[in-house]
């Protein structure tokens, strides 16, 4: 018996593993939800990570709800917070729900019943619902210790770069552009695939120094395959040939926007900060109303896991 049939079964719910073609349904409840966004989350990354870990959703009471099993464990967990309308009482409920049914088949083991990741937003939002503390404890796992970052930029600012606020900006580009007065930032081509590949092999020799944990080898990947389906912009950047930097990104269903994937080789300051502007002058041309451009994570391990209050819950 296959896992979505043994979870059906302990359910009262209908699992489908995550594909490329359920883009649409999490657009339609992202779009809705009152809960903020996390970059880690965003439908490109967990269809990218499907590739390598079982991801499951369902509806319950009208949310989205994605899990992630983990076949060597035979253990489950939510991947994110669920998508769809609700204020912080009713996502709040909705999550006590489905951890409740992890917590079970997890047999009884706190460690494992868990949503994997959360950012500071969507915390905040939680805790406006009382029943937050009632239900859950929130945990930091030191193990793999990275703070979790985003940054939300203002794509007019980004376009501009006026004031001094941006004067490093500004020079750091110019410097670039006198340094290498022939590089060239355009759109990415599927011939562009292997030398891009080259790219995030050097990006990852130097990579290994900073990161302790790197998350994003097969989502790379992915992503490049894939762009066109999942709605993701890339540019390159090009020196004599040499492809030395790329950005990925895109609009979101909450009508912002987001940096899916940046690498760049040692060539100085300013490439990245070119890179990011052009990218926000593209979404820019594409859709004027979005206004904000999130600009990454670097994945911690911060979640929030289940706690059983109650001895009578079950």
């Amino acid at each position: 018996m296959d896992i979505i049939k043994k979870l059906e079964i302990n359910s009262d719910w209908k699992f489908k593993k995550l594909c490329i073609d359920d883009m649409n349904i999490y657009t339609n409840y992202i779009s809705k939800s009152s809960i903020p966004n996390e970059w880690s989350t965003t439908f490109p990354n967990l269809w990218a990570s499907s590739s390598y870990q079982t991801i499951l959703w369902t509806i319950v009471e009208n949310m989205l709800v994605t899990f992630r099993f983990s076949k060597s464990k035979v253990k489950i967990s939510l991947k994110c917070v669920p998508f769809g309308e609700g204020d912080p009482d009713h996502v709040v409920n909705i999550l006590y729900k489905c951890m409740s049914f992890c917590y079970k088949w997890n047999d009884q083991s706190h460690s494992h019943t868990k949503v994997d990741i959360l950012n500071e937003a969507q915390f905040i939002f939680l805790k406006n619902s009382p029943l937050f503390d009632k239900y859950f404890t929130f945990s930091y796992h030191r193990t793999k210790g990275i703070n979790v970052l985003e940054r939300h930029y203002s794509i007019e600012k980004l376009i501009s770069l006026s004031g001094k606020d941006f004067a490093y900006v500004r020079e750091a580009i110019n410097s670039l552009y006198r340094r290498f007065p022939d590089i060239t930032i355009r759109y990415y081509t599927t011939n562009d695939y292997d030398k891009l590949i080259h790219l995030y092999n050097h990006w990852l020799k130097t990579a290994k120094e900073k990161y302790f944990y790197i998350s994003d080898k097969i989502e790379y990947r992915q992503i490049l395959k894939y762009h066109t389906r999942l709605n993701q912009i890339i540019l390159v950047a090009e020196i004599d040939g040499l492809i030395v930097g790329m950005i990925a990104g895109g609009e979101l269903p909450n009508g912002q926007s987001w940096v899916s994937l940046r690498k760049t080789m040692n060539n100085g300051r300013g490439l990245t900060q070119a890179l990011v502007v052009k990218l926000a002058e593209e979404i820019h041309n594409l859709n004027p109303n979005i206004e904000l451009l999130n600009d990454g994570s670097d994945d911690g391990q911060e979640g929030i896991i289940f706690i059983k209050k109650n001895s009578d819950l079950y």
